[in-house]
């Protein structure tokens, strides 16, 4: 028989997490609460989706089917990591998809995230984005 340190130096489960524990299971919160963070994160994602469509609705990126993450491809090969300091200057911000990539691919790619921010956050962050986007292609087009 093969003894536990945790256990065998006299300690063991903290009693009074443990009974949080078994409540939430037993109580059915835990269902409700993911539950009511399915409708949330649902809606959220629903928002940066229509966000999308109306601010940038020449850019084809990929809905998420079941992560908190769009992957939006930036047009004309454009790197996210350089892009990324011009779009601070709007505040927003994203993740560079080269970041997610075990190759160093999706260079061209944002990843953007729908589950920390409100609906209204969302379309407000993708309405900045679109202005930030168009003032970099408009510099590049200058020579700027």
């Amino acid at each position: 028989m093969q003894l536990f340190g945790l256990l065998d130096s006299g300690g063991g489960m903290n009693p009074f997490t443990s009974a949080i524990v078994r409540w939430v299971l037993e109580s059915g919160e835990l269902e409700a609460h993911v539950a009511e963070l399915r409708t949330v994160y649902a809606r959220r994602a629903a928002a940066l989706h229509a966000a999308l469509s109306v601010h940038l609705p020449q850019i084809a990126y990929h809905r998420s089917r079941g992560g908190y993450f769009f992957w939006v491809p930036l047009p004309g090969g454009i790197d996210a990591g350089d892009f990324l300091p011009h779009a601070a200057r709007f505040q927003v911000g994203f993740r560079p998809g080269v970041n997610f990539s075990p190759s160093g691919g999706l260079r061209d790619h944002m990843r953007l995230c729908f589950a920390y921010y409100s609906e209204e956050e969302l379309a407000l962050g993708v309405e900045r984005l679109a202005e930030a986007l168009a003032a970099y292609l408009a510099g590049s087009r200058s020579g700027a």
